[in-house]
C-alpha cells in the first residue's frame, strides 16, 4: 500500500497567503508517508492550457503505477475541467484505490457562479467532482452536515482547524488587553466593516496587516502595519487578541463573506491562534464552539459589544493565553490534519483485516 498527494507545483512565484495552507498540507502529509505527485509545473499561478494537457498526462502516467490498497489525496479546489479529467482516468481504479479529497473552499457554499450560468450551476458541478472521494476532509462538523444534506456517498472527516507550520517566535502579546489585531486581506469588499467604524465611540484599538487597505478606512484607535509574507507575518505581529469577522456591517456578518463563516474554517483563526494569541470571533460562526471549548478567547454577536467584551474578558486573558500555548504547538506541528488522516488509516485497516 502506497499513499500520494496530487498537486501543482509552482517555483518562482511569490510566496502568498493564499498558498499557505496548501503548502502545509503537503509538507504534513509528506510526513505521514504521503509521496508528492506533480500533476504539472509552472511560474505563473494561472493555470494554461498547456498546465491542463500536462496533468492529464502526468495522471495518466500515474495511473498507470497504482496498485490495489494505495492512498490518493486531493486538495480541493484546483482546476475544474483538469479534476474531471483525472477522476475518469481514476475511475477505473476506483475500486481499488481509496481517494481523499481535502477541502480548502468549496465555490457554491460562497455563492460563486460558474461563469454566466449561476450559483445551481457551480452546485451541481462541485458535488459531482466530490462524489469521487471516499473520504472527505471537511472543515468541521457544521460542513458536513451541510454535505451530507446533498446525500454524497463519502465517509466524513472533520479537520477541526486548519494547522499552520511555523517555527519561529510568537507574535508580542500587548499590554493593553484592548488592542485587536485584523490580519488578512483589507479590502473593502471583504472587510467592509472596517471602514464604518469612522466616527464611531469605541475604545477598542485596532492593529491592522494586510494588502489592500483603501485610503477610505478612518479609525482614529487603528494602526496599519502593512503587509508580510506568511513565514514573516507572526514575528512582525502585536496585540492583544485577533479578530474574524467578515463583511460589510457592524451588527453581525453578512454578505458572501460573513455568511460562509457559518460554515468554515478561516485560515487566519489558524494564524493568531499558531502566534500565541487569544481569539474573538462570530457567535453564529462554525468555529466558534472550537473557540468556546477550548477556551482560547470568546465570542461576539456584534462589533458593538466589542469593547464591553473586552473588558468582560479581562479576568480570564491569562486562562486564554494559556490554553492557547496548548493549541499553538498542536497547529505549528500539524497535529491536527495528522489526526484526521490517522483517522482514515484506523478505518481502513479495520475494513481490510
Amino acid at each position: 500500500m502506497k499513499k500520494f498527494i496530487l498537486g501543482t507545483k509552482l517555483v518562482n512565484c511569490e510566496n502568498n497567503a493564499g498558498a499557505k495552507a496548501g503548502n502545509d498540507v503537503e509538507k504534513i502529509v509528506e510526513k505521514q508517508g504521503y509521496q508528492f505527485v506533480p500533476l504539472y509545473v509552472s511560474k505563473k499561478n494561472r493555470i494554461s492550457v498547456g498546465n491542463i494537457l500536462q496533468g492529464i498526462w502526468n495522471t495518466v502516467l500515474f495511473c498507470n503505477g497504482l496498485t490495489a490498497g494505495d492512498y490518493v489525496l486531493i486538495q480541493y479546489p484546483i482546476n475544474r475541467f483538469l479534476l474531471k479529467q483525472i477522476f475518469r482516468i481514476l475511475k477505473r481504479k476506483t475500486q481499488l484505490i481509496h481517494i481523499i479529497i481535502l477541502i480548502h473552499d468549496i465555490d457554491y457554499l460562497r455563492d460563486i457562479s460558474l461563469g454566466n450560468q449561476g450559483v445551481a450551476a457551480m452546485k451541481k458541478t462541485e458535488l459531482e467532482l466530490l462524489a469521487n472521494a471516499e473520504y472527505l476532509i471537511c472543515h468541521n462538523t457544521a460542513m458536513i452536515k451541510k454535505l451530507q444534506e446533498e446525500q454524497l456517498n463519502a465517509k466524513f472527516i472533520s479537520l477541526e482547524i486548519f494547522d499552520y507550520l511555523y517555527e519561529g517566535p510568537s507574535a508580542t502579546i500587548s499590554q493593553d488587553k484592548n488592542e485587536v489585531v485584523v490580519a488578512g486581506n483589507l479590502l473593502e469588499a471583504k472587510a467592509g466593516y472596517l471602514y464604518k467604524l469612522e466616527n464611531t465611540m469605541y475604545k477598542f484599538k485596532l492593529a491592522l496587516y494586510g494588502a489592500n487597505l483603501s485610503g477610505n478606512f478612518r479609525y482614529e484607535n487603528a494602526r496599519y502595519y502593512g503587509s508580510f509574507l506568511p513565514d514573516e507575518l507572526i514575528e512582525n505581529m502585536q496585540g492583544a487578541y485577533g479578530l474574524v469577522w467578515d463583511g460589510t456591517s457592524l451588527e453581525t456578518c453578512d454578505g458572501h463573506y460573513g455568511r460562509y463563516l457559518k460554515l468554515n474554517n478561516p485560515h487566519k483563526v489558524s494564524l493568531y491562534l499558531a502566534a500565541g494569541m487569544p481569539v474573538i470571533v462570530w457567535k453564529e460562526s462554525a468555529l466558534y464552539p472550537f473557540v468556546e471549548s477550548n477556551k482560547v478567547g470568546f465570542g461576539i454577536e456584534s462589533i458593538n459589544e466589542l469593547d464591553i467584551a473586552l473588558e468582560k474578558n479581562a479576568i480570564l486573558y491569562d486562562e486564554y493565553i494559556e490554553n492557547v500555548k496548548k493549541i499553538q504547538k498542536k497547529i505549528r506541528n500539524g497535529a491536527y490534519l495528522e489526526a484526521a488522516l490517522s483517522q482514515i488509516d484506523i478505518a481502513l485497516n479495520k475494513f481490510e483485516e
